[in-house]
């Protein structure tokens, strides 16, 4: 990772100059978040990547948080981190309580760090900012601690059995081998696994196109005690609760051991679909042999190996990182977001509120300047999910990008 250095001589009027800033940076000001560029989330390249797990333990609310960077031994000297906890994303007045090596459970690989907070029901967002202390650069990350209807994150988390670990992700490989933790210590855990196979995101057009809502059916239940070993022996979808008759819970997709990569024939040719035309898509899964009918339809749309190798490993790409990104009771790369990711890439800027995240892509050979609007919405499955907000407009620039990926020319 990059510093930036100052000669000795300049050392010490620089240092006068940042500590005089410090109080006013890290402890006076806070930042609207509703107008503030969070496209950082989604770059796997940002100098500080997170994820969170948030516990309810009324009446307080404990977030683990994991900090991925490229050098942790280094990152309490190299930046900064703070929380504020606020009533809403344009709300400027709470200060930022800064986290220290005692807020540290875990440093190896990443930095786990355990912030408690005493949320009152009007406080439903924390605010967290990790600062270079080199370049003075601020990166924002919003997690939502409860919703205004008072909808709140389960009084239990997921740890790995091998080491006590929160369980970040929202999947784990089939295999896999788990704990409940809770601070409230019910005496039982109740499991529901689905077997439920979900379309894909309808285009951004697809004005009058209603998803087909399948039933969600119930193929298994079980109990288990917290602090007990589970072993995840199947694929589907999970979902855990304390309490059968709250609204609160956990849920937990089991995947293919080598998922979010794509090393199934299978699940290679499910995310062609946003690229083919409906005859192209109806043959290939009817296809006797799939591999066999996708090594057919690349080699069709680019021409030849070259270019069709080319668009492979660019729109696979877009697909896995869509799948990390975006997977929550279904695949990513199913997901609202997870589609236009694939198609257009990560947004150039982001923006959320309680409400809605927009995204938006600046000039291209397709537009001049797009945007998307996903609105929030309410899932007992996950605190985020979101819907696209479509529109008739799409169709054009839709159409556009998806003929310059069949040319080769998009994704590079």
């Amino acid at each position: 990772m990059e510093k930036k250095k100052l000669p000795n001589r300049y050392l010490p009027i620089f240092l006068s100059v940042i500590c005089g800033l410090s109080f006013v940076t890290d402890r006076v000001i806070a930042q609207d978040i509703s107008k503030t560029n969070l496209a950082h989330i989604y770059d796997f390249k940002a100098e500080a990547r997170i994820k969170y797990t948030v516990v309810s333990n009324d009446p307080e609310t404990v977030i683990y948080l994991q900090v991925t960077t490229d050098d942790v031994a280094d990152f309490m000297d190299d930046y900064t981190i703070g929380y504020q906890v606020k009533n809403s994303y344009d709300n400027q007045q709470p200060p930022f309580n800064m986290l220290n090596t005692e807020h540290i459970l875990f440093r190896d690989e990443d930095l786990i760090f355990k912030i408690t907070l005493p949320v009152t029901a009007d406080e439903t967002l924390c605010v967290v900012k990790i600062t270079n202390t080199g370049t003075r650069r601020d990166f924002y990350y919003d997690i939502p601690v409860r919703n205004k209807s008072g909808f709140k994150y389960a009084r239990f988390y997921l740890v790995h059995a091998n080491d006590d670990k929160p369980v970040f992700k929202p999947y784990l490989p089939v295999g896999s081998q788990v704990k409940f933790t809770s601070p409230q210590s019910p005496d039982k855990i109740y499991g529901f696994k689905y077997s439920i196979d979900f379309d894909a995101a309808l285009p951004p057009m697809a004005v009058n196109k209603e998803p087909v809502n399948k039933s969600m059916t119930i193929d298994s239940t079980f109990q288990i005690t917290p602090g007990q070993s589970l072993t995840l022996m199947k694929e589907g979808l999970y979902f855990f609760q304390d309490d059968t008759t709250s609204l609160e819970g956990l849920a937990l997709r089991v995947t293919n051991q080598y998922y979010p990569k794509l090393a199934r024939v299978e699940d290679l040719a499910a995310p062609i679909v946003y690229l083919s035309t409906r005859l192209e898509y109806r043959s290939l899964n009817n296809a006797e042999n799939k591999k066999k009918a996708m090594d057919s339809f690349w080699l069709k749309i680019a021409g030849t190996r070259e270019k069709a190798k080319r668009i492979i490993r660019n729109y696979y790409r877009n697909v896995a990182s869509a799948d990390i990104l975006f997977t929550n009771y279904k695949a990513g790369w199913k997901t609202d977001k997870g589609m236009i990711y694939i198609i257009y890439g990560p947004p150039e800027e982001v923006y959320r509120n309680e409400f809605e995240e927009i995204w938006v892509y600046e000039r291209s050979e397709t537009t001049s300047r797009l945007r998307f609007t996903f609105t929030k919405v309410k899932s007992i499955f996950t605190k985020d999910h979101y819907d696209l907000r479509r529109d008739r407009g799409y169709e054009k620039f839709w159409y556009r990008t998806i003929d310059l990926w069949r040319k080769g020319r998009k994704g590079i």
